[in-house]
């Protein structure tokens, strides 16, 4: 690495719960896998970073009904 390179980023939390749990045999990991996997599709399709604060809103806007995710907050317009 040279002086005016940034050092890489840290692991997300979702890259670590992918690789905490991708590959493994549990029912309950394939499922957090699934679930994790549909949250970043949705979080990147409206073109936003997948954060923590992104996730957590797309996992909320999911609990809160298929409407929320047209809300001007989780498309990335608020």
């Amino acid at each position: 690495m040279t002086a005016d390179a940034a050092p890489p980023p840290a692991p997300g939390i979702a890259d670590e719960i992918m690789r905490r749990h991708a590959g493994k045999p549990g029912a309950e990991s394939r499922a957090l896998v699934g679930v994790l996997s549909a949250v970043l599709d949705a979080v990147r399709s409206r073109g936003l970073d997948p954060s923590p604060s992104a996730l957590f809103a797309a996992l909320m806007a999911a609990l809160d009904g298929p409407r929320a995710l047209d809300e001007p907050q989780v498309r990335g317009r608020a």
